[in-house]
């Protein structure tokens, strides 16, 4: 038997899904349609619910394909959309079906699509969040990047600090790259090259490597369970990022 489209079932017909997978007898296959991003909190997929029971089959669209996406709709759409408004809806984890009435509800203002916009209209995750703080850090904004921080902390207290550092992370790699002799961008980032390639130069090779390997370290020690208050963790690194 084969269920299709069981993201777009409420809770109580979800549940009732949930419990008739559960109690598959032996020799029978069920399959499930459920377009629900693996991290996803609520709902959580399935899959992650019925545990080693099911076989999980991850058809999570990647950046590259989100972004191809986003090109082809927006030109079908005759709309426009600033490099970085396509970069923070590339980090989203929604399903394409939504990203597409995302861009539908984005272009009707006619305008190119701009960072603001996409901030104020559309549901971001928390990486988005952590993109925009790492990215105040790294340039030595450490207020903006210390409210942007607390905010996703009332939100996740518990969780917060793990994207939050490992954007940290990513920008500061960005960064130590451009600082050193040849060093080039991935695709994603080629529209910050500018950018990054001033702060490589106001932060130098060295400053840019320690930043790196003080978040990494800040990072493990907070999936590790070894920091006792992970915000801390997170405050302590924004600091040295601003000297």
């Amino acid at each position: 038997m084969i269920v299709r489209g069981a993201h777009e079932l409420r809770v109580d017909p979800r549940r009732k899904l949930l419990a008739v997978a559960e109690r598959v007898p032996d020799g029978n296959l069920l399959v499930i349609e459920d377009l629900v991003s693996p991290g996803s909190k609520r709902p959580e997929p399935l899959g992650k619910l019925l545990g080693r029971a099911a076989q999980r089959i991850d058809t999570t669209a990647g950046a590259d394909v989100r972004e191809r996406f986003m090109r082809e709709t927006l030109a079908e759409l005759g709309a426009t959309a600033e490099p970085a408004a396509l970069a923070a809806l590339a980090k989203n984890d929604a399903d394409l079906g939504a990203l597409r009435t995302d861009l539908e509800k984005l272009a009707l203002g006619g305008a190119s699509i701009t960072l603001e916009d996409v901030l104020r209209e559309t549901l971001v995750t928390d990486e988005v969040r952590a993109y925009q703080y790492a990215s105040a850090a790294v340039a030595g904004r450490a207020a903006e990047a210390l409210a942007l921080a607390h905010e996703l902390f009332g939100s996740d207290p518990r969780g917060a600090a793990v994207p939050l550092l490992a954007a940290l992370a990513a920008e500061y790699g960005l960064v130590w790259e451009m600082s050193r002799p040849g060093g080039s961008l991935p695709s994603r980032a080629k529209w910050r090259e500018r950018e990054l390639r001033g702060l490589a130069r106001a932060l130098g090779e060295r400053r840019a490597r320690l930043g790196f390997e003080r978040a990494v370290r800040g990072f493990e020690a907070v999936v590790t369970g070894r920091a006792d208050d992970p915000q801390l963790v997170v405050d302590l690194a924004t600091a040295a990022a601003a000297r």
